[in-house]
């Protein structure tokens, strides 16, 4: 799966990055870089930093294709020098600049989605297996664990966001079957559920923070 990127001021596009070979694997995260000179992907096997201006791509993790061990979820942090990926059940904190990682925080759950609150203080992780816990971004240690532990084994989380002031955090994913996303405020706690039929992949939120899409 190619990576194309659009100016949406005069609608042309061009192709930034593709596989070689026969890779048909899919771009499951992206996000760019605070500053906007970089694009961060994640594929099942792969994370890599690829400028936008065509630098050369920077491969921050790899796993064996086909593996037991897949990649899911990118974010960088407010000042663009870290880039967290969610390695199987680990967070990979990788320095932008030289590629290299610099410390490795254990979730032990299989991560599906990562995300840097807009102060840089908080990194959110959440997974397939229902868990969902809040860390402090410099030290990686838990800050509350939201997963919970009745309804845990029903949920299932694909992206995660915060809003541009850092007071809410909307979390997408399924209970028991039916697709849904969650709203919390800063702290943690519960704010309401969006409950809906259809499937809800991603998320994101306005930047004045009054609508959810």
């Amino acid at each position: 799966e190619k990576l194309i990127v659009h100016n949406l001021a005069t609608g042309n596009s061009r192709e930034l990055w593709r596989p070689r070979g026969f890779d048909v694997c899919s771009i499951n995260a992206i996000a760019f870089s605070p500053d906007g000179s970089a694009i961060a992907i994640s594929r099942e096997y792969m994370a890599a930093l690829i400028g936008i201006e065509g630098n050369p791509v920077r491969i921050l993790a790899e796993t064996e294709m086909g593996g037991e061990v897949s990649i899911s979820g990118v974010s960088f942090s407010p000042d663009g020098s870290i880039c967290a990926v969610g390695i199987d059940t680990t967070i990979g904190f990788y320095d932008v600049a030289t590629g290299q990682v610099r410390r490795r925080l254990e979730h032990g759950h299989g991560i599906e989605t990562v995300s840097y609150s807009p102060q840089g203080s908080t990194l959110v992780a959440g997974g397939t297996d229902g868990t969902l816990t809040l860390y402090d971004a410099s030290t990686c240690q838990l800050r509350r664990d939201l997963s919970s532990s009745r309804r845990k084994r029903f949920r299932s989380f694909s992206d995660s966001c915060f809003s541009a002031d850092g007071s809410v955090l909307a979390i997408a994913g399924s209970y028991s079957g039916l697709k849904q996303a969650w709203i919390y405020d800063n702290t943690g706690d519960l704010r309401c559920e969006l409950k809906r039929g259809a499937m809800v992949g991603a998320i994101a939120i306005s930047p004045d923070g009054t609508t959810l899409a």
